[in-house]
């Protein structure tokens, strides 16, 4: 049954977006088993309550306010034992203002519900249930129950939920999303999508951009209660900010990523919080791959790395305010801090295009010793080796013992260029191996001396290609593209 309605004829959608943009707004082509063209207009109470099959083919849903109490779907409920078709529509700007009540835009909620949704703008729709409500959620679209709903080729955006979901929440039920785009949506958690598996919850989202949405907490994705999320390829979410303006993509409070294909065109932000590994499949799917190459870490002085078992963790690495990575750009050395860069967050195309796959430490001076570096360096919650140019473990982790007593003698024994720094889990497992370029000093004995100047007159003849990057880094005391004459 639909209530509220109002039956007009047949309109073009280019009209129906006139009258939206003029004064009000009206519903093209709407089919189910006891009408068709049918119409919601602007009421106070739309709850436009399906408990059968229904299509919509094109036109406008918009406006309706629902307002009693578990009174779901400002725009459209579909209930228990239903079929949801549409193709093609705009939800526009419909409220639900129920302390516990879900779904502005469209509520899917019962059980026996499949819905095929594809070729929508669902916008603006706005749930102000509060943050005292049950469920009050998901202001574009709201799933709970069994239901088993397959959305394409949507655009979800500027919809704003009190609580959760401000573009779509999944409180339990099966969710296919592919080929849509959901940005700009607000929320107090979830902002574009709401995870929160009270029974039995199934999302999958492939081929979709999820991002500039904003949150307290989880602004692209928030996951939680042991619910899944799984990635597929195409899949990038970025650019998701909590209300302090940090990145926070997808929160992971208790639950996991599952990876069932390889991955190629994808971009996601890890916000993870509480857990340890956090996906399923990756490298039975992507083998070693770096993970680099799809994932990154909203959290500074964290990336992300693959464990031993073959799945994604967060991990901590190293830190520092006096020194920086730095990278050479058509032979001009450029750092890190100065370009908006950070290790594990954007930086993995900068590192493979111009340092050849090299993560290099630099604005380290000549002179420094053992102890002074690494009194500079933050590595808490990680373990450390450095390692000399010949590959010695000079400190840290299975440090050689001969080392110790010179450990603070820079004059006898400095950092140099090419030494390593590797960074590992208290599981021991490799996070990160740093090279290290100290500016002047290109032997790797941490001094600029005249061994130095033979070195350069011996590449000027043989050839800058004979550098390693870190050398190349470490020659450019004049950094205007050239070795210094």
């Amino acid at each position: 049954m639909i209530k509220n309605i109002k039956r007009v004829g047949i309109i073009f959608l280019i009209v129906a977006i006139i009258c939206l943009m003029a004064m009000g707004c009206l519903s093209v082509n709407i089919v189910t088993s006891n009408s068709s063209n049918v119409s919601v207009l602007s009421s106070e109470k739309s709850d436009s309550t399906i408990s059968n099959n229904i299509s919509i083919n094109g036109g406008l849903i918009c406006e309706n306010t629902s307002r009693e109490e578990n009174d779901n779907g400002g725009g459209l409920c579909v209930s228990t034992d239903s079929i949801l078709k549409i193709r093609g529509g705009i939800f526009y700007k419909n409220v639900s203002q129920s302390l516990s009540a879900d779904g502005a835009g469209i509520a899917l909620s019962g059980s026996n519900i499949t819905a095929d949704i594809t070729n929508v703008l669902i916008a603006k729709n706005i749930n102000v249930g509060g943050l005292t409500g049950s469920n009050s959620i998901g202001a574009g679209v709201s799933i709970s129950g069994d239901i088993v709903a397959n959305i394409s080729n949507a655009r979800i955006e500027y919809n704003s939920a009190t609580l959760a979901g401000g573009g779509i929440a999944v409180w339990q039920g099966v969710l296919n999303l592919s080929n849509s785009f959901i940005t700009n949506n607000t929320a107090f958690a979830g902002a574009g999508i709401y995870i929160l598996n009270k029974a039995n919850c199934d999302v999958k989202v492939n081929s979709t951009i999820i991002t500039n949405n904003i949150s307290s907490h989880g602004s692209g994705v928030w996951l939680s209660n042991d619910s899944c999320l799984t990635i597929g390829d195409g899949t990038q979410i970025f650019d998701n900010t909590n209300i302090d303006e940090e990145m926070d993509n997808i929160e992971i409070v208790r639950g996991k990523i599952i990876i069932d294909e390889t991955l190629i065109n994808t971009k996601i932000g890890i916000h993870q919080t509480t857990i340890s590994a956090y996906t399923i499949g990756y490298s039975a799917h992507n083998g070693n791959t770096d993970p680099n190459n799809y994932f990154f870490s909203d959290l500074s002085g964290e990336i992300v790395h693959l464990n031993s078992a073959g799945e994604l963790e967060q991990a901590k690495t190293i830190a520092s305010s006096k020194y920086d990575y730095i990278y050479l750009e058509h032979n001009v050395r450029k750092s890190y801090k100065e370009n908006g860069l950070i290790h594990g967050n954007n930086d993995f195309d900068k590192k493979q295009t111009y340092n050849g796959g090299k993560l290099i430490l630099g604005k380290v001076s000549a002179n420094t010793s053992v102890n002074d570096f690494v009194a500079n360096i933050n590595f808490g919650g990680a373990v450390i080796s450095l390692l000399n140019a010949k590959g010695e473990i000079v400190y840290g982790k299975d440090a050689d013992s001969k080392f110790t007593d010179k450990l603070n003698n820079a004059s006898e024994y400095a950092v140099g260029t090419g030494w390593k720094l590797k960074v590992y889990t208290t599981a021991g497992d490799l996070i990160d191996e740093i090279s290290i370029s100290v500016l002047g000093d290109l032997t790797g004995d941490g001094k600029v001396n005249s061994a130095d100047i033979n070195y350069l007159r011996q590449v000027a003849n043989n050839g800058i290609e004979s550098l390693s990057a870190e050398q190349r880094l470490s020659s450019l005391i004049v950094n205007k593209g050239n070795l210094p004459a």
